[in-house]
């Protein structure tokens, strides 16, 4: 007789059993590649699109040399950083969050306790919890079925993949290089100009990554048929514009592949990409106020990418630097003829004025430089 079904605990209604399990689990976790296992942590920024500059990173008084904001202003995990120390169990984040680190552990050793509870868990998990991944490695990993997760409890037979099918709440943060977004518009991987969202198939010479981000929505959409809200954060790793960027191109197979008809549970469908600079605006690759808009399903937000860059000065060495193409529209954020006017506000002013004629930024630095500007903005 399996000794799991004699525990007094497990002779509860699951309801009850569900209950004390709601004290252990988070509203949002991360699930992430560890030594070839999958890892659970907490998410510890259930909100992070705020327009941040980065300066929040800070661990030192003079921001210039602070090796510890460099190293976070690298990570790949983007806005969830915090997150990722705490996760790691690296940085200040780690020592100022350790309710957050303890109920890690304790959700951790809770899972590994036996098969029963670790089943009980995933099944509370997916249908009450937000999921949150920021690599294709993991996402492909665990959208493929009959795979051992590796954290699954050694008779669990890789539940974690196979649970995973019936999530309801997915987040997706990618932050990659410019490469990875440049690809798209040489003609790889785009949908086919029949337009009826078949994909084209991925040259071998494709990088590894642009083929999983073309061939797993797919994937997604055949896996994941109880998904009901998906969210995807995307950025580069550097301070280059996100003009450069055919958004189109990059978001072509989301878009072909993700929707009502694809997953009949969907309700929502949301993409945060990074402000664009109205100078630089191109209907015909970005989605612009003029231009042909998204899927209705499908929803276009934006916000403010950091300001504060790492900058590689030599082999293994960082500085800091402030560089950022909305640096003049930021400055009118302090001056008092704009006061209460967000950043959303002052953009779409700009983009008015260059739908006029106007060099908005050229008045600013004349105003700022004390000596007139053309006209009211």
């Amino acid at each position: 007789m399996d000794p799991q079904s004699q525990s007094r605990f497990f002779s509860m209604p699951i309801e009850i059993r569900q209950a004390i399990y709601a004290h252990i689990i988070p509203d949002s976790v991360h699930l992430f590649l560890q030594q070839d296992k999958v890892a659970v942590s907490a998410c510890i920024e259930p909100c992070p699109e705020r327009d941040l500059s980065g300066l929040d990173r800070r661990s030192t008084g003079d921001w210039r040399t602070d090796a510890i904001m460099a190293r976070r202003l690298r990570s790949s995990w983007g806005p969830h950083w915090k997150c990722e120390e705490v996760a790691l169990g690296i940085g200040d984040s780690y020592d100022d969050k350790m309710c957050d680190v303890a109920r890690d552990v304790t959700m951790t050793a809770v899972l590994a306790v036996c098969k029963k509870m670790y089943t009980d868990i995933l099944i509370l998990m997916v249908s009450t919890v937000t999921f949150n991944v920021t690599d294709l490695e993991t996402l492909e990993y665990l959208v493929q079925p009959n795979q051992d997760s590796g954290l699954s409890h050694p008779s669990s037979d890789g539940l974690l993949p196979k649970v995973c099918q019936f999530l309801k709440r997915l987040n997706i943060t990618l932050r990659r290089p410019l490469s990875f977004f440049k690809t798209p518009e040489n003609g790889v991987a785009l949908t086919s100009s029949s337009g009826a969202g078949d994909i084209l198939k991925t040259p071998d010479d494709v990088p590894s990554q642009l083929k999983t981000w073309a061939q797993i929505w797919a994937v997604l959409a055949r896996q994941l048929k109880q998904l009901q809200n998906l969210h995807v954060w995307l950025d580069m790793d550097d301070k280059s514009s996100w003009s450069l960027v055919n958004e189109r191109a990059i978001l072509s197979h989301l878009a072909a592949l993700i929707s009502i008809g694809t997953v009949p549970g969907l309700k929502h469908v949301s993409v945060n990409l990074p402000l664009l600079h109205p100078r630089y605006e191109k209907p015909g690759r970005h989605f612009t106020k003029d231009s042909p808009p998204p899927p209705a399903y499908l929803t276009i937000q934006r916000s403010l990418r950091q300001t504060f860059h790492s900058e590689e000065i030599a082999p293994g060495e960082f500085r800091v630097v402030n560089d950022s193409e909305f640096s003049l529209l930021l400055e009118l954020l302090e001056l008092s003829e704009f006061e209460g006017m967000s950043l959303a506000e002052i953009v779409e002013m700009e983009r008015e004025c260059w739908g006029r004629g106007q060099d908005m930024e050229a008045d600013l630095l004349a105003l700022i430089n004390c000596v007139g500007f053309s006209g009211q903005f």
